[in-house]
């Protein structure tokens, strides 16, 4: 915070007011105490709010804090330290959350895109998976990417994942309307399929875009249980009379059963890399994969296989039948669009400048 000289380690919390900051008490280079005579709540929003306001250097920064009600005059610092210490397990970093709301609504978002094509055939995609990115302000001139997933346990701690989803439906919807003739899918998570608001945002983008639907699959990420199957088959059946198609997302690492997709009516599986990318090596995993392929086929669902890294994995699911390949032997995601935009379209905008 200072680059001075640390002051020497008092005994004991030396004695400040709310409104005297300048009496803090500086244990070290990075440990300080306060003995607030009122106030403490709103202190602590104030020293979360340093936080905010460092360089833009990429550092990384953490915090513990601790507070103790009418202290005894003999209690030492070491023990409010460590309190803080004992407190900070299970903590929420505060900045990330600041920043994730943050970027979502503002000019600094975009849709990369990952290209998904047909097993066996080369040349152009058949279709493309669009995956969000934000460009951290506090670090543009490194260039630094923030990755926003429904993946990340930290965007679900946060209750962000249905913040997100909408975001990600506006930008691709943009690009949809922008780029005539292409076909994106996005991800959303299964507590987004029963959001009210969500659904009322896309009805509203189908109906200001006709067409936009019959180009667009959403994808429902199996890695998290769905909460209420009924409510997620209402979901599918009103996306696709839409026109839309669904896709289950990283299937066979959650917790959905075939029974469950005949259930659900979804058009397409995408099988999760973890079972595909060493396929060549391991017979289980040939098993495993090949099963899942026939079982799809035979219950009229197209499949996805997710991180194909070379050739030779790629004959073995075009020899099973599997439908599309997706992964780093077709191409990583990419900000460079492989498609032209319509002339005129005003779409730029809506994607973020920081991606240009």
């Amino acid at each position: 915070m200072s680059s001075a000289a640390p002051a020497p380690r008092p005994s004991t919390a030396q004695t400040a007011t709310a409104s005297d900051p300048s009496l803090l008490s500086l244990l070290g280079q990075a440990t300080f105490v306060w003995d607030l005579a009122s106030d403490a709540l709103n202190w602590t929003g104030r020293i979360a709010e340093l936080f905010q306001d460092i360089p833009a250097e990429t550092l990384a920064t953490g915090a513990s804090y601790a507070a103790m009600l009418e202290p005894s005059r003999a209690v030492r610092s070491e023990a409010l330290l460590n309190a803080a210490a004992a407190a900070g397990p299970g903590c929420v970093p505060y900045r990330i959350e600041y920043g994730i709301r943050a970027s979502t609504s503002a000019p600094v978002c975009w849709i990369e895109e990952t290209g998904v094509w047909f097993a066996g055939a080369d040349g152009r995609p058949a279709r493309v998976e669009g995956i969000v990115r934000i460009n951290n302000e506090r670090h543009a001139r490194d260039e630094q990417l923030l990755k926003l997933s429904q993946h990340d346990p930290l965007t679900g701690e946060l209750g962000l994942i249905r913040l997100v989803d909408h975001r990600v439906l506006e930008l691709v919807v943009a690009e949809l309307a922008a780029a005539p003739g292409v076909t994106l899918s996005l991800n959303i998570s299964p507590d987004t399929t029963i959001d009210a608001d969500w659904w009322a945002g896309i009805e509203s983008l189908m109906l200001a875009h006709p067409g936009i639907a019959e180009r667009l699959i959403v994808e429902i990420t199996e890695t998290v249980a769905i909460p209420d199957l009924d409510e997620v088959r209402g979901f599918v059946n009103r996306l696709k009379t839409l026109g839309a198609k669904i896709a289950i997302d990283d299937f066979g690492a959650g917790y959905t059963s075939f029974r469950n997709l005949r259930a659900l009516g979804v058009d397409i599986v995408k099988i999760d890399g973890a079972f595909v990318q060493n396929i060549v090596r391991s017979a289980d995993d040939r098993a495993f994969v090949q099963t899942l392929i026939d079982l799809a086929r035979r219950l009229g669902i197209k499949t996805v296989a997710e991180w194909v890294q070379d050739e030779d994995s790629a004959q073995l699911l075009c020899d099973w039948g599997c439908d599309y390949i997706q992964g780093r032997l077709i191409g990583l995601a990419s900000q460079q669009r492989p498609w032209p935009l319509a002339a005129g379209a005003a779409a730029a905008s809506a994607l973020g400048q920081g991606a240009q």
